[in-house]
């Protein structure tokens, strides 16, 4: 408006200028809210951390998370040009409350092992080892999902294009400083046996009896697994996710006529014939179960059957869950260009031949397992990483394959079929 005043004094009488939209209120209040998210995630971080360590060396460690993952976004910014907008702000406080995930999951682990007796140096040391490679395939779970706003063009790509880099670096960073910069702070600050007061005493004794009574239904639930699992399909079964079911009032609908065949009847019988009487769907739900036996085999157990079966070191067993990642985020990538470039959207084709590549690798990774002296180490690390480059196109492109062969009108029903067998798949790889 300062600026406005200025120009008007030097246009002829007869021409004037008047602001016709101003943005500037609603950058404020996204200023003003990036604030108060700041703000709030040191308090609750510190009184969490606080509450479930015991230690204000460990708190302080994990504050420092913070600052450090958010000087990597803004100079991000710097190097680029960019400027603090809605969108990079935005950004910012999706970050903000990921950035310390990775540090307390390391820091966590160094603390039950000087709990349970060992040096601060050597449990940092070897508590970063366990949790490393589980810390780093969750960032890049999560980046795969950013990552590819970077890649979009036209006027999506301008407003997004800096979301996801920035989301991207800064969840990178933080994980850079989980598996360095914690470990090294907790070697030199945290103490051998820190004197505990009453109040984390009985928080203390609370989440042992929390521990307790988990431990116990974890129990009762692997030891029924048949009840647990029937009685988990009958409770989704019965759920209801309506607005009206819970009580709230009804959406507002923007449909101005009423179909006179759309109604519950018909779009029963409907998704009747397009999701459960279909037999694409099922098919791609059943593939589904098997490309996250794939995934979750290789992410979870892993590095345990690589080093004990196998014989391979922890540093070239995390090396080959790393390159699995790495690989699928690649693969993802290039399933998706593929569909688009050769199959004409029909993702159920590019899901196929995924499957089949997947196939033939895990293929030869089975053969080098039963003939150990048959290929070296970096052959058992380049067939896994070939299989997370095939696996993750099907995870990725999945919905789409299902949605083509349900229609929009079953499209839930028939995503929410697909991803049932999806996780249904934990039960065997765990």
């Amino acid at each position: 408006n300062e600026r406005l005043v200025e120009l008007r004094k030097d246009l002829p009488s007869d021409v004037t200028i008047e602001p016709y939209i101003d943005m500037s209120d609603n950058i404020l209040d996204v200023a003003s809210s990036l604030k108060d998210t700041i703000l709030t995630t040191f308090i609750v971080v510190m009184f969490v951390v606080m509450m479930m360590l015991g230690r204000w060396r460990a708190m302080f460690i994990i504050i420092l998370t913070i600052p450090i993952s958010m000087l990597s976004a803004l100079i991000y910014l710097l190097a680029t040009g960019s400027t603090l907008n809605i969108i990079t702000m935005s950004s910012l406080s999706i970050s903000i409350g990921m950035v310390v995930d990775n540090a307390i999951v390391v820091l966590e682990n160094i603390t039950s092992h000087v709990d349970r007796g060992a040096r601060v140096k050597q449990a940092a040391i070897f508590a970063t080892k366990e949790v490393g490679i589980s810390v780093m395939g969750g960032t890049l779970t999560t980046i795969a999902v950013f990552l590819p706003l970077t890649m979009v063009t036209g006027m999506a790509g301008v407003l997004f294009n800096a979301m996801g880099w920035m989301v991207t670096i800064t969840l990178t960073i933080s994980t850079i400083a989980a598996v360095t910069f914690t470990p090294v702070l907790c070697s030199m600050m945290m103490k051998q046996n820190p004197k505990k007061s009453k109040i984390q005493k009985w928080v203390d004794k609370g989440m042992g009896g929390l521990e307790n009574f988990y431990g116990r239904i974890l129990n009762w639930c692997v030891n029924h697994r048949k009840t647990f699992l029937f009685g988990a399909l009958a409770l989704f079964a019965l759920l209801r996710d309506t607005p009206k079911s819970v009580g709230l009032p009804e959406l507002e609908s923007s449909k101005t006529s009423l179909d006179a065949e759309d109604t519950p009847a018909a779009r029963r019988a409907y998704v009747q014939k397009m999701v459960y009487k279909n037999p694409i769907v099922w098919a791609l739900s059943i593939a589904n179960f098997f490309v996250y036996v794939v995934r979750f085999s290789v992410l979870d157990w892993g590095p345990k059957f690589l080093t004990e079966a196998c014989n391979m070191s922890y540093e070239k067993a995390g090396i080959a869950v790393a390159a699995f990642e790495i690989m699928a985020i690649i693969g993802t990538i290039v399933a998706g260009w593929v569909t688009d470039k050769f199959f004409a959207g029909r993702a159920h084709r590019t899901c196929l031949w995924c499957t089949v590549g997947a196939g033939v690798a895990m293929g030869a990774f089975y053969l080098f397992y039963l003939n150990p002296g048959m290929a070296p180490d970096w052959a058992l690390i380049g067939v896994l990483a070939m299989a997370g480059f095939f696996i993750y196109g099907p995870q990725a492109l999945v919905g789409i394959a299902v949605t083509n062969q349900a229609t929009k009108k079953a499209a839930g029903t028939a995503n929410g079929l697909v991803g049932i067998f999806g996780y249904l798949s934990t039960a065997v790889s765990g």
